[in-house]
């Protein structure tokens, strides 16, 4: 049986969050299948919608290889770290579901049309910079995770399609010719 074990992820150990987060940056095409595509998204950038071909755990191992082996965290986790990355795939699960729950919270101080938007939209904005600096200050990641997850009804279902500015009248008009 493989050990419980409890992973530390704020305050003090923040920075295993912040390997997280930089993990995701820098493989785009592994964040994008482990966060479910936004379609939206893919048509926007005129590409496929990524999809998860094998399961997360697999993502999770490579995730843990960057967040336990730079040997900040406790002899523990580093030995169980070097034994088997396969026993933190639940406690990274855990974690980004908390992190999905945190973006949520935050997310709801913008309303239908903040949420939407682009963070480089909120923060030049007078009405919603004030907004995102307090959000920040609480929640350091939630610039990155909004840049991900905005458009996406999985984690932002606060946002609208509906928002102000879109002519679904005349994009439907189009798809029929």
């Amino acid at each position: 049986k493989q050990p419980n074990i409890r992973i530390q992820w704020e305050k003090a150990h923040a920075a295993q969050t912040d390997r997280l987060i930089e993990w995701c940056k820098t493989h785009e095409a592994a964040r994008k299948k482990l966060f479910s595509d936004s379609m939206q998204d893919a048509q926007e950038e005129g590409r496929s919608k990524q999809q998860l071909c094998h399961g997360k755990n697999d993502i999770y191992v490579e995730i843990a290889k960057v967040i336990f082996s730079a040997g900040d965290e406790s002899v523990k986790i580093h030995a169980l770290a070097q034994d088997n990355l396969g026993i933190f795939a639940g406690p990274i699960q855990s974690h980004l579901d908390v992190l999905k729950q945190k973006y949520r919270k935050y997310i709801t101080l913008l309303g239908q049309t903040g949420a939407g938007q682009t963070y480089d939209d909120l923060v030049s904005n007078t009405s919603t910079k004030n907004i995102i600096d307090s959000i920040q200050k609480e929640f350091p990641w939630w610039g990155d995770l909004h840049s991900w997850w905005r458009t996406n009804p999985a984690y932002n279902s606060t946002w609208s399609g509906a928002d102000s500015g879109q002519n679904f009248a005349a994009r439907a008009v189009g798809l029929f010719k």
